[in-house]
């Protein structure tokens, strides 16, 4: 069985992968004309830029591929470690794939989609009629946790978002508080927890080795997938 969730876990995440590092935003070469042509955000539009055509190298491709299916079979193994009954493995895969899914997109475009968490809202709702007819004893706590998941996550951080300027981008904001949904509010806390503390220490790291300046941009869905690929190892969803 641990098998065939790796595999299954691997197609998945693989396929999410190969859409984002794929895809072409429609609104990119636009957006990017009109940041040129106004002078603003020049260094970021550049940046996107460099990143786009990066993913669309074949080695790299190939490369970035190999790696996500390596970590993905291992998140797995832990996955199905940790996990006692098929609606925690599937919120975890689907937290999983939009993470990484997310992290592409924002590494790319510096914009997290909106269907990556209208996507996770929309099979959480699932979940949770599924839950009310196939684990009655635990709908309802699960519900709770859910819609505080939701509730305390998308205050928290549309706070901290408009108090630091949009420091923190609404697309994050959204992002987290659509896992808040699908797996509660301690799920939630510990990947925005582990998220903050990588953020830390590579913005550190960055900033000693002069990679990038203090103003610099630095999307924040990579600490995200890196604190959800954490909480999976550690076992705290």
């Amino acid at each position: 069985m641990e098998v065939v969730v790796i595999i299954i876990t691997s197609l998945v995440a693989g396929v999410c992968a190969w859409f984002a590092s794929r895809h072409t935003y429609c609104a990119e070469e636009s957006s990017q004309m009109t940041d040129f042509a106004s002078g603003a955000n020049t260094d970021r539009s550049l940046e996107t830029s460099h990143f786009s055509k990066m993913f669309l190298e074949r080695r790299f491709s190939v490369f970035f591929l190999l790696a996500v299916l390596l970590v993905t079979a291992v998140d797995a193994h832990f996955i199905f470690t940790h996990t006692g009954n098929y609606f925690d493995l599937v919120k975890i895969v689907l937290v999983y794939s939009a993470g990484l899914t997310a992290m592409i997109f924002d590494i790319k475009y510096h914009i997290i989609p909106n269907f990556i968490p209208i996507i996770l809202f929309a099979a959480r709702a699932v979940l949770i009629g599924l839950e009310f007819l196939f684990r009655s004893d635990v709908a309802l706590s699960q519900l709770i946790s859910s819609a505080l998941g939701f509730t305390v996550c998308f205050v928290f951080l549309f706070i901290i978002s408009k108090a630091t300027h949009n420091g923190m981008g609404m697309g994050d904001v959204k992002l987290l508080s659509a896992i808040g949904f699908m797996c509660g509010l301690y799920a939630v806390c510990s990947i925005l927890l582990m998220g903050i503390l990588a953020s830390c220490v590579i913005s550190i790291i960055l900033l000693i080795f002069k990679v990038r300046k203090v103003k610099d941009y630095i999307p924040f869905a990579p600490f995200i997938y890196i604190g959800i690929i954490c909480t999976i190892f550690l076992g705290t969803f």
